[in-house]
């Protein structure tokens, strides 16, 4: 699983790493190239980061205390986002749960098929009636962008295979 360990100790989190695409004129599923994500273990006290985990700790751990005892969960995964190289711009809390959870504990296994999915605009989304995720990509109508589910048919005309997503 993906190391259930740093969900429940609290000690790491995710680091995503991204750069802004002007040329995604608008549309969030390809605004941002990913550039590296790992795991790394929670900033040392005293440093700028470190305070900005203590202000978001509240709030994550009401989230926490919010998602207790619903069925598979898991604890919350604590993401920072980096955009362009500065420090960090977006930290955030996830919760994970039991089936969202794949057998990768390495981003080396994880890093290139989530890279090529994001490259291509794909966005998942759950569908809570079905309760099960969904591929789809964003499309304009209008000013605004709207979400889109695509079957395995559709994403291949959009030059999407997810069965080529690198491992």
């Amino acid at each position: 699983m993906l190391q259930i360990v740093l969900l429940i100790s609290k000690k790491q989190f995710a680091w995503f790493s991204v750069s802004y695409c002007p040329e995604s004129r608008g549309n969030l599923a390809t605004s941002f190239k990913l550039i590296s994500a790992e795991f790394v273990n929670n900033p040392p006290a005293g440093t700028p980061m470190a305070a900005s985990f203590a202000a978001f700790r509240p709030l994550a751990d009401q989230s926490d205390e919010e998602d207790q005892g619903k069925p598979g969960y898991q604890g919350l995964l604590i993401c920072v986002y980096t955009v362009n190289d500065r420090t960090a711009d977006r930290l955030t809390a996830l919760p994970m749960y039991e089936d969202y959870l794949r057998p990768w504990t390495k981003p080396d296994e994880w890093f290139g098929p989530l890279k090529y999915m994001l490259d291509k605009g794909l966005v998942f989304r759950l569908i809570s009636e079905e309760s099960e995720w969904k591929p789809g990509m964003m499309k304009r109508e209008g000013s605004k962008w709207v979400w889109k589910e695509k079957s395995v048919e559709e994403l291949r005309k959009h030059d999407i295979h997810l069965s080529r997503a690198p491992l």
